[in-house]
C-alpha cells in the first residue's frame, strides 16, 4: 500500500484527484451526485493500491462548521454531504474547504502579517475569498466574501439570496418609499 495525502478538487464541470504524480480527472455536472464521487474516490484508492494518510477536498459551495455542504449552485445534490463522514471507512483525516478559500489559502499562505488581498475565481459560477491584515475574511458562518448570493439564516433554515434578488428588493423600496 501506497500511504499518500490525497487532494480533490470538485467542481461543476469536472472532478479532479491527485495523489502525489497520479492523476484522474472525471465530468460532473448538476445532476452529478454524491455516492457518484464517492464510487470515483474509492476506485482512484484501490486502482494505485492506495493507503490515505489525508484527504483533502474542495468543493464549490457553502460548508457549515463540521464541514456539511449548506448550498452548492453547480451540484445541487450535494447538499448535506459531509465528506469526513463519507470517508470514514479509510480511517483518516478528512477535511473539506470551500474552493476559493482554498485558493485563497495556496497564494497567500506564506504572506505577511499585514498583508491585505483576495482571489476571485471564475469557472462554473463566481466565487471569492479574502484576508485582511494576514488573517482570512471568515465571518461569523464562515461564508465571508461569498461572491453573487448571501446566505441567510430564516427561521433556523440556510436559504440563499441571489444577490439579483437583493438589488431587486433595494430598488423596488427605494422606488416605493
Amino acid at each position: 500500500m501506497n500511504r499518500v495525502k490525497i487532494g480533490i478538487d470538485l467542481g461543476g464541470t469536472k472532478v479532479l484527484i491527485v495523489a502525489g504524480n497520479l492523476e484522474e480527472k472525471v465530468k460532473t455536472g448538476v445532476d452529478f451526485r454524491s455516492t457518484q464521487l464517492e464510487i470515483i474516490i474509492n476506485s482512484f484508492i484501490k486502482k494505485y493500491n492506495l493507503s490515505p494518510i489525508g484527504i483533502g477536498i474542495a468543493i464549490p459551495g457553502l460548508l457549515n462548521k463540521d464541514d456539511t455542504i449548506v448550498s452548492c449552485d453547480v451540484l445541487p445534490n450535494f447538499k448535506g454531504w459531509n465528506a469526513k463522514n463519507a470517508l470514514s471507512k479509510y480511517n483518516t483525516v478528512v477535511k473539506s474547504i470551500n474552493d476559493v478559500k482554498s485558493a485563497l489559502a495556496q497564494e497567500f499562505h506564506d504572506c505577511n502579517h499585514d498583508f491585505t488581498g483576495g482571489v476571485i475565481m471564475v469557472g462554473t459560477a463566481v466565487g471569492s475569498a479574502f484576508i485582511i491584515n494576514g488573517q482570512p475574511v471568515l465571518g461569523e458562518s464562515g461564508w465571508a466574501g461569498e461572491f453573487g448570493y448571501f446566505p441567510l439564516i430564516i427561521n433556523s433554515v440556510t436559504k440563499k439570496t441571489h444577490l439579483s434578488f437583493l438589488q431587486y428588493n433595494y430598488f423596488n423600496i427605494l422606488l416605493h418609499s
